[in-house]
């Protein structure tokens, strides 16, 4: 979102007319997620002691929780079982590790343990994270730029660095596309309000910088099958095919100009996640929406996957009053709550789903870490 938190907040609010419930739930996942980039002191304290209810959430479990549903195990993580803060992210390297970025630094699982990585990333706020055709990991931060990892070694690309290549050191999105080409969303400068605001969507192929959508803030980024790109803004939704642009807004179908979520299905049609309006599905020529009403979890959809068998993943971020995680067939809705329901006064943002390499999913949540087996 913008720079200016409180202003956006207080849009926001209005906008989904959040009772005292929801506010709470609302401060609590932008800690999570670190949408917004300049916090009023007052929200810092109210923040503070919401991050001080999900530390009871997690506090005095003996180990991993796991809770069977009729169509699979979801198994739940938090800092008591190593992690080492909130997570917003999961990527995967080349020799099967997982890597869960948190807003104080990664966490390694091997499949059996986890360790706190005390490198260069220690107690750094990640966002976002990828990988890459040879293996190398990418890493969003919030404030510090972009971190590539080749195995061995970091580097660190700012706008200091990159000759303003980068235009930021706020990354809300990384995207890997077809061509191994690296696409970076960043958004206004962390912490600083007067500073000039940055923000859009770069391209970087290895040597060269280009930047596209200039002071727009680009939420998530996502590449079709026919290659096309796609940009989900607090503006719309923007197609680029390597030639010509073309947004979509409200008056064209779609639920909200503010989209945070892509996807696209099997039958290829385009799925756009709204702020607080549901999930818009476009074939092309038509326009659906589907909200609570039709069986989603939430009108508030922060991210969205298409796993290996075709199923439509859907994580929600609460602003609403409603949460969870919602899987569509093609046909049926089906939801859950990986917690089951646990303190559940205390509402849980869904920041982003990540695929295995053996078909699991991930669900990086304000509460903790989820991993989802379907046998």
């Amino acid at each position: 979102m913008g720079i200016d938190f409180w202003s956006d907040y207080d849009a926001e609010r209005r906008r989904a007319d959040l009772t005292e419930t929801q506010e709470v739930a609302y401060a609590l996942n932008t800690l999570a997620s670190g949408r917004h980039a300049v916090v009023r002191h007052s929200i810092v304290i109210f923040l503070l002691l919401s991050l001080v209810v999900v530390l009871v959430v997690v506090a005095g479990r003996a180990g991993p929780t796991v809770v069977t549903f009729a169509s699979g195990n979801f198994t739940t993580f938090a800092i008591n079982d190593g992690l080492a803060s909130i997570v917003t992210s999961v990527t995967q390297d080349n020799q099967g590790i997982i890597w869960v970025g948190g807003v104080h630094g990664l966490t390694r699982f091997d499949g059996t343990s986890w360790e706190v990585y005390a490198g260069a990333m220690r107690n750094i706020h990640i966002s976002c994270a990828a990988r890459d055709k040879q293996g190398n990991l990418w890493f969003g931060t919030y404030g510090q730029g972009v971190f590539e990892y080749a195995g061995k070694e970091w580097q660190n690309f700012t706008p200091a660095n990159t000759g303003n290549g980068l235009p930021g050191t706020a990354i809300q999105d990384i995207l890997v596309d077809n061509q191994d080409n690296l696409w970076f969303a960043t958004v206004g400068n962390v912490g600083q309000r007067t500073a000039p605001v940055h923000y859009g969507v770069t391209r970087y192929d290895g040597t060269n910088w280009t930047s596209f959508l200039d002071h727009t803030d680009v939420e998530t980024i996502f590449q079709d099958s026919d290659g096309n790109m796609w940009f989900g803004t607090n503006v719309g939704v923007t197609c680029y095919d390597g030639s010509h642009w073309q947004t979509f807004t409200k008056e064209d179908g779609l639920a909200d100009n503010y989209v945070v979520a892509i996807c696209q299905d099997n039958q290829g049609d385009m799925w756009f996640g709204t702020w607080n309006n549901g999930v818009s599905r476009y074939d092309g020529k038509n326009w659906r929406t589907f909200t609570p009403v039709d069986g989603l979890v939430s009108n508030a959809i922060h991210c969205m996957l298409r796993d290996s068998q075709g199923n439509l993943w859907f994580g929600s971020y609460s602003i609403d009053g409603y949460y969870g995680i919602s899987r569509f067939d093609g046909t049926q809705w089906q939801n859950f709550d990986p917690w089951q329901g646990k303190d559940s006064q205390y509402p849980y943002s869904v920041n982003s789903i990540f695929e295995d390499n053996e078909g699991n999913l991930w669900f990086a949540t304000s509460f903790g870490l989820v991993r989802y087996n379907a046998d």
